[in-house]
């Protein structure tokens, strides 16, 4: 009895000590079976800079010091590597005043001339009719205004090329000129070939009292015209006299030129030509000891003359006069018509 008691004892102790285990065993498999960590570690990154940098280039287009009707040139855009960076290009054709240079601008390449990019400052189509743009005849209609198509066609390695076109044909075999245009057109070119003519505000200030002027001599009236012996004069005993902008002003008003016996108010330097002249009106006193001083500016001094009233008035010739007519020349600027042309190219990281 003691015996098998003992035995039964045992296999429930080999049982419950499986058991233990068996759920041992099944729980740390659980907890390894069902626990995972994936990880991705990047390369390292340093600081570094953009590649492309401020730089600035000179385009030998136009060669020579003057540039005239008939003359062309060319140059190849030459500079960095961009690559596969996006660009954002620009071109400017910069006149150095109002009167603009008729340039025609226009992109080739190993396949002769780029279509679409020809492009001028002056407005061809106005004329019409063709002009020749290196070995082409271009409709001037074909000429655009803007330079948008031309900036499109932009890259380094490009050759910008440019013309002046000395003429105007009448149709696309360049057999005739149209004469009409032409003369136009003529006239314009010679105009942009000359140079500005200008009255002095630093020379007439050494004599006249005027803002920015050192001088002492008042400018009293301005000569509108001539009648026989006698003057038609505008007095101007209040009105303050100035030379701005190239012309010389009563109360910033141009004052009134003769130019080959005609009178005439002038309101832009470029109206004047090396004959034009000031016919001014000064205090005869005033100017006792200044005639060298104004001959020496090419000043002609002129006749005395009696007048009465203010506004328009009439001035007599008289010995005695308390006015004294001068003639007030003009000087050279020495300035023509010029241009230039600026290439930009905006690259960002």
């Amino acid at each position: 009895m003691r015996n098998r008691t003992t035995a039964n004892f045992v296999k429930i102790a080999v049982i419950a000590v499986a058991l233990a285990l068996a759920a041992s065993c099944t729980v740390a498999g659980t907890l390894a079976a069902f626990s995972a960590t994936y990880t991705w570690k990047s390369d390292q990154a340093t600081a570094g800079e953009f590649r492309f940098e401020d730089t600035t280039y000179t385009l030998e287009l136009f060669g020579d010091e003057y540039i005239l009707p008939g003359g062309s040139g060319s140059a190849v855009l030459e500079g960095v590597d961009f690559a596969d960076v996006p660009v954002v290009w620009g071109f400017a054709a910069n006149p150095a005043d109002d009167r603009v240079i008729p340039v025609v601008f226009w992109l080739a390449d190993d396949g002769g001339p780029i279509s679409r990019t020809y492009y001028s400052a002056y407005n061809f189509s106005e004329l019409g009719g063709y002009v020749r743009a290196g070995d082409v005849i271009v409709a001037a209609s074909d000429i655009s205004a803007s330079p948008e198509a031309l900036t499109e066609s932009l890259a380094v390695g490009v050759t910008v090329c440019w013309c002046w076109p000395d003429t105007i044909y009448a149709d696309a075999a360049g057999a005739e000129t149209d004469e009409k245009a032409f003369v136009a057109y003529k006239s314009y070119c010679e105009d942009v070939c000359e140079p500005l003519y200008s009255f002095s505000a630093d020379a007439l200030g050494t004599v006249f009292e005027f803002e920015g002027g050192s001088g002492s001599v008042n400018v009293l009236g301005n000569v509108t015209g001539v009648d026989g012996e006698n003057l038609n004069a505008l007095s101007y005993e209040s009105a303050a006299f100035s030379v701005e902008g190239g012309l010389c002003r009563f109360d910033g008003s141009p004052a009134w030129v003769e130019n080959g016996g005609k009178f005439e108010i002038v309101s832009l330097p470029k109206e004047l030509d090396g004959e034009s002249r000031a016919w001014l009106l000064v205090s005869t006193p005033q100017i006792a000891d200044k005639t060298e001083a104004l001959r020496e500016l090419g000043i002609e001094i002129g006749g005395t003359y009696a007048f009465e009233g203010s506004g328009e008035i009439v001035l007599t010739p008289a010995a005695d006069g308390s006015r004294t007519l001068i003639k007030v020349p003009v000087s050279a600027t020495g300035i023509r018509a010029s241009l230039s042309v600026t290439i930009t190219a905006v690259v960002a990281a």
